[in-house]
């Protein structure tokens, strides 16, 4: 499992949660898309692109960052710099880089200093969003929370859920948070363990697997399904569990897999 493409993922699913980390409305997430760019050109990717529906807002580059990498300020602004020339983009812009700790943080060298003056580059550190008490950034914390450590964490976490977050809709994407973080970061655990520490009868009866069961029901319920399919397989879950969260067999889950990665798919 990846930690910075579970981080992507996670922000995709949960946009409004970039709006947390940046101490600004969540509801602003309504306007966004979140994309992953490729320019093919020059062979780079960015994964996090919030791209607003109304032109005269903010676009944002987000980065996440869970390893040391001294050029990342140069290689960021770079990519950025390539963008905005192929897009031809005139508008405001802004990058967010999310370290796991601040000691991955080179420090933004003196040649770049001025984009983080005038508020164009912006600094945050996982570890720091959820010690300042932030409860959905404390689940992101699990990616780097020991395992010996986990189910103490897990548990002193979800009280606050039940305390703290009164609109179901919102208390339900928390749930889910802790079971993209645990399946992709845990693989090894059965779910029944999973089930154990998060204190629920059945993984079945959380929203997540709720809405897949509806969704499977309807027309473009399967679509949906590949695409969740994909989406672990990217995280490099193992296909048990992506069988498991799927409810089909391995051997119908590799098939799905070898169609995707089949030329001309």
């Amino acid at each position: 499992m990846k930690t910075d493409a579970l981080l992507y993922d996670l922000f995709q699913t949960f946009p409004a949660l970039f709006f947390e980390l940046i101490g600004q409305e969540p509801s602003l997430a309504e306007g966004y898309r979140f994309a992953s760019v490729e320019v093919k050109q020059i062979a780079f990717r960015l994964d996090g692109v919030l791209i607003p529906n109304n032109p005269a807002q903010p676009r944002y580059f987000l980065e996440c960052q869970f390893q040391k990498d001294k050029a990342i300020y140069l290689r960021l602004i770079a990519q950025i710099a390539m963008y905005v020339r192929r897009e031809n983009f005139e508008g405001d812009w802004q990058a967010v880089v999310l370290f796991g700790s601040r000691s991955m943080d080179p420090g933004i060298p003196q040649t770049y200093r001025a984009f983080e003056t005038n508020g164009q580059v912006q600094r945050f550190y996982l570890e720091e969003q959820a010690s300042q008490g932030s409860l959905a950034f404390g689940v992101l914390d699990l990616l780097r929370t020991p395992k010996r450590g986990l189910k103490a964490r897990v548990q002193e976490l979800l009280p606050r859920v039940q305390m703290e977050i009164s609109d179901p809709d919102r208390r339900g994407q928390i749930m889910e948070m802790f079971e993209t973080v645990l399946v992709a970061k845990f693989p090894e655990l059965s779910r029944q363990e999973i089930e154990a520490m998060l204190k629920v009868k059945s993984l079945r009866n959380t929203r997540v697997f709720q809405e897949g069961r509806e969704e499977g029901r309807e027309e473009g319920g399967e679509q949906t399904r590949l695409k969740m399919i994909a989406r672990l397989a990217s995280l490099e879950v193992p296909v048990e569990k992506i069988a498991e969260a799927a409810e089909l067999s391995v051997e119908q889950v590799r098939a799905i897999l070898d169609s995707q990665t089949s030329p001309g798919q």
